[in-house]
């Protein structure tokens, strides 16, 4: 409850969904909206209110048609999210293949570094990624943007990371951009289309006597012992496992204990494949085809339209009748 914020529509969200993450509550209204497919929901009752004041003659012909199209709006909008959300919310294609790339590039970098500078800043997938190794798909997931690193390294004998970011620019340019987000201490390296790879760096640190690895935006107040912190015990040493990425083995690190740190960060059931519309939408605005987008609006633009004119048109002619149309 405490970490509910207080919001009223963070009440709602969880209570319509059980199903999502505390941490993902984002206390606003259209996250609920979203999540739950309130979509749905806000349509089927604003056609149930229009029904009813017509039925009752007490809206005019504008005011009918409005009222009628914004429900009609709001359902087929969220009829269209669940059809991308059945189909995996996937990405587009070429973004895909090009993200995979680019965790090939990223694992071939943290390989060709001298074994001393491995074992003082050792590197380790995370993430969505690393739930594909253990999960043992052959693709990144459908649905995930991007792929991910996590590197503990130390930014206090690097200020800004300069020295980091040297290394990765002479490594992937001219074929990739790399930038470093210093607020979030992430580096991403990116390709033109769209692909691009995180990487995520750690800091080592003393809290409350607990020796735990910190990065400012991996906010997880669910994290055991110390909220927002990962125990080094469950990440580092790494160890190597082989992971069929397509039809091409590579050799890749993961968490020392990777089982204790999936388990603390994503719960007992991270073996379990989920996605959420929220992250639906994400993909559909910025990272999926045209195509879907093109499907989203083509299911609630003429839909509403249609509404409009057969609401306004019936309840022209239903006032006319009755003789309430001002003549």
């Amino acid at each position: 409850i405490k970490r509910l914020k207080g919001s009223t529509v963070s009440v709602l969200y969880w209570s319509f969904n059980m199903r999502i993450p505390v941490d993902s509550l984002r206390g606003s209204s259209v996250s609920w909206l979203i999540e739950s497919n309130g979509l749905l929901t806000v349509g089927v009752v604003l056609l149930v209110i229009s029904f009813f004041l017509l039925k009752r003659n007490r809206l005019q012909p504008g005011s009918a048609s409005l009222l009628v199209s914004s429900g009609v709006a709001f359902f087929s909008a969220g009829m269209a999210v669940e059809i991308y959300f059945v189909a995996e919310c996937p990405v587009r294609h070429d973004k895909m293949v090009s993200t995979e790339d680019i965790l090939r590039a990223n694992q071939q970098f943290f390989e060709q570094q001298p074994a001393d500078w491995s074992q003082q800043y050792p590197a380790f997938l995370g993430d969505g990624t690393l739930l594909c190794v253990v999960r043992e798909y052959t693709r990144l997931m459908p649905w995930d943007q991007d792929s991910d690193f996590y590197l503990m390294y130390d930014l206090g004998m690097d200020p800004g990371a300069e020295k980091l970011m040297e290394k990765l620019r002479k490594f992937h340019q001219p074929e990739y951009e790399v930038v470093y987000h210093p607020e979030r201490t992430l580096v991403q390296v990116r390709s033109d289309n769209g692909g691009h790879g995180d990487i995520w760096i750690w800091q080592r640190k003393q809290i409350d006597g607990h020796d735990c690895l910190y990065n400012p935006d991996f906010t997880f107040d669910h994290l055991k012992p110390v909220p927002q912190c990962q125990p080094t015990e469950f990440m580092i040493p790494p160890k190597f496992v082989t992971w069929n990425l397509g039809d091409k083995p590579m050799k890749v690190p993961i968490p020392g204990d990777t089982p204790k740190m999936l388990t603390n960060l994503y719960g007992p059931n991270y073996l379990k494949p989920y996605r959420n519309r929220m992250q639906c939408m994400e993909n559909l605005g910025v990272h999926a085809s045209k195509m879907w987008m093109f499907v989203f609006i083509a299911v609630t633009m003429p839909l509403s339209y249609a509404a409009f004119k057969v609401t306004y048109n019936w309840s022209l002619r239903r006032k006319s009748a009755t003789g309430i149309l001002a003549k």
